[in-house]
């Protein structure tokens, strides 16, 4: 007869990259109310890191703000947030830049900026976080999305810089693994309310140090054609994806390494 499974622990500290909003927001608050201190990474809007930091003090230990961009700073963030936490545990990455739009218009700008951003950042940061992570057997985890390895119409370059994100994924985890460091990945499809980032909706957003205003083309078309195709026939929230990200980064997962787990709700089994 085998011993009764323990509890999943979770990581003591952790730095989320783009968590002052949306699904980095929903994962700092369900990261916190299981007592894990987060830092805040993001770029220019403080009004909403510091609402984000307020509604995480509310269920767990007090945050940590980090502001800087992954793209230009990632080494920085890392250990700022270090000198503030004392030790990286994990690393949470949903950081986007907000851009949409056809990959044939795609300019140099845009490229080098969706390819800094998910790739070279995350790598750099995740380079600079190796000390730590080692020390703590720590996990890493992506946020992708469905763009990456199936056409989106709007999604342009972000679409081809997911999919060397998912390949980094498998690299690291490849990598990373006799450190006992573990890496994996969560590939959503679109996001139900999720007005932050561009990959799911029209809004605003920052790309860098300028505030940009993007639109989708037909995006209530798009959104009712994706929940109808979906098997659940409904998009995922938020708090929905967070808890994937979470469970990965938990002791739960200790075996599970360089998978980008689809959190679609079925839609990718459908030819």
């Amino acid at each position: 007869m085998t011993e009764p499974t323990a509890l999943p622990s979770y990581p003591e500290t952790a730095l989320i990259f783009g968590g002052s909003r949306g699904m980095g927001a929903a994962t700092a608050l369900r990261l916190a109310a299981r007592g894990t201190r987060v830092a805040i990474g993001y770029v220019a809007n403080e009004e909403a890191a510091r609402k984000t930091a307020e509604a995480v003090a509310a269920v767990g230990p007090e945050p940590v703000l980090v502001r800087g961009d992954v793209a230009r700073a990632a080494v920085e963030m890392v250990e700022t947030a270090r000198e503030a936490l004392g030790r990286i545990d994990s690393m949470v990455f949903t950081a986007v830049p907000v851009m949409v739009g056809r990959v044939l218009e795609t300019t140099r700008e845009q490229y080098q900026r969706a390819f800094d951003v998910h790739y070279w950042g995350t790598l750099e940061a995740v380079r600079a976080g190796l000390p730590d992570l080692q020390d703590a057997k720590g996990s890493v985890v992506t946020v992708s999305a469905m763009g990456a390895f199936r056409y989106a119409r709007y999604y342009g370059i972000l679409g081809p810089a997911k999919a060397a994100l998912d390949a980094l994924v498998i690299y690291l985890g490849a990598e990373l693994g006799p450190k006992g460091i573990r890496v994996n990945g969560v590939s959503p499809q679109l996001v139900a309310g999720d007005a932050d980032h561009a990959d799911h909706s029209t809004g605003s957003g920052v790309t860098g140090r300028e505030t940009v205003t993007v639109e989708i083309e037909a995006l209530d078309e798009i959104i009712d054609t994706v929940r109808k195709r979906t098997p659940l026939r409904r998009l995922a929230t938020r708090d929905e994806l967070a808890s994937v990200v979470v469970s990965l980064l938990s002791s739960d997962y200790r075996y599970v390494t360089g998978q980008v787990i689809q959190v679609d709700g079925g839609y990718g089994l459908l030819a």
